[in-house]
């Protein structure tokens, strides 16, 4: 082959491997799903690591609660003693919540069946907190106009994971071209 010559096209066979669309069973992965693993993976990022340093921070700065008096006297014990159990707990919970989201993206990712009844769980959670951000900036009013765009934005990943006949056909064609069983899909319908 020349040096300036241009290497011919891989079959079509192999292109379909690395692209979104497959012929065998239309579109690999719908663009909302894309979109949400994306999504939840960054923020699953973030939440691995402000959870990390939350955590990280409440048990230096409590000093696992008995190192409290000899860090910031007898007088602060029961207030930041307690503040920083707080951030502490805040903080693994952040942690195993990103972790969560994670595990949720492999399993939507690569058609698990868990992946979807985990991903609609985590869903409902992230509205619920999504709620109560909203109702403490309501009364702080404060950051009023970000809960309401994290609100939406968790509902409709709620209604996107349970009323997309789009992605349920895809997981389904997917379990049934892979030799799966797909009637364990049927109760997603």
């Amino acid at each position: 082959m020349h040096p300036f010559e241009k290497p011919a096209p891989a079959p079509a066979t192999e292109l379909a491997e690395f692209s979104v669309v497959s012929p065998s069973i239309g579109a690999k992965r719908p663009v909302g799903l894309v979109w949400l693993v994306f999504y939840w993976l960054f923020a699953g990022l973030v939440l691995l690591y402000s959870g990390g340093i939350c955590a990280g921070v409440g048990t230096f700065m409590g000093g696992g609660i008995g190192n409290a008096p000899k860090m910031f006297g007898p007088s602060n014990v029961g207030e930041l003693g307690g503040q920083m159990l707080l951030m502490e707990f805040m903080g693994v919970l952040l942690f195993h919540y990103g972790l969560l989201l994670m595990v949720a993206c492999y399993g939507l990712w690569t058609f698990r069946r868990w992946g979807l009844s985990l991903a609609r769980g985590l869903a409902i959670a992230f509205v619920v907190v999504n709620i109560l951000c909203f109702v403490i900036a309501l009364v702080y009013r404060t950051g009023i106009v970000v809960s309401v765009v994290g609100v939406f934005i968790s509902a409709g990943i709620v209604v996107y994971l349970y009323g997309s006949a789009n992605l349920r056909d895809h997981l389904q064609r997917y379990i049934r071209t892979n030799g799966l069983r797909g009637d364990a899909w049927s109760q997603y319908k």
